[in-house]
């Protein structure tokens, strides 16, 4: 696996040549960790190396785990509470760096209605999908 710090076997910058263009993905991005894997799963049909293939797959889960310590971030979803048409879930607040404080706002959300409110907010983490409306 590569890092800035610490270029692996495989590292695409030490090895580009000079003119060659290229695109680096970086574990900040909410797709990438997709990306490598689908990239190493293309690559070992091709018939790329063992070793290849497997470092980029240590790469799609490090940088998860790189993701989950150094990004955490939650969202508060508007989602629906009554038992009749459900309209589709959508993101109200993106990106809030503390559970705590996401916590608090949802609730102070919540706060402005009560049990027969057809909107609720909750609280989300990072990947979360939202849901399609529906009709029961």
């Amino acid at each position: 696996m590569s890092t800035k710090n610490n270029p692996g076997n495989f590292d695409c910058y030490v090895h580009a040549e000079g003119d060659e263009p290229m695109f680096i993905l970086l574990a900040r991005d909410n797709d990438a960790p997709a990306l490598v894997e689908a990239w190493a799963t293309v690559r070992e049909l091709a018939g790329e190396t063992e070793e290849k293939v497997e470092e980029a797959r240590a790469t799609a889960t490090a940088m998860v785990l790189w993701r989950e310590k150094h990004r955490k971030t939650w969202h508060i979803v508007n989602t629906d509470n009554f038992g009749r048409a459900y309209p589709n879930e959508s993101f109200v607040a993106r990106n809030i760096k503390s559970k705590e404080n996401a916590d608090i706002m949802a609730r102070a959300l919540n706060a402005n209605g009560n049990e027969n409110s057809s909107r609720y907010y909750k609280v989300v983490n990072d990947g979360y999908q939202l849901e399609p409306g529906f009709t029961p």
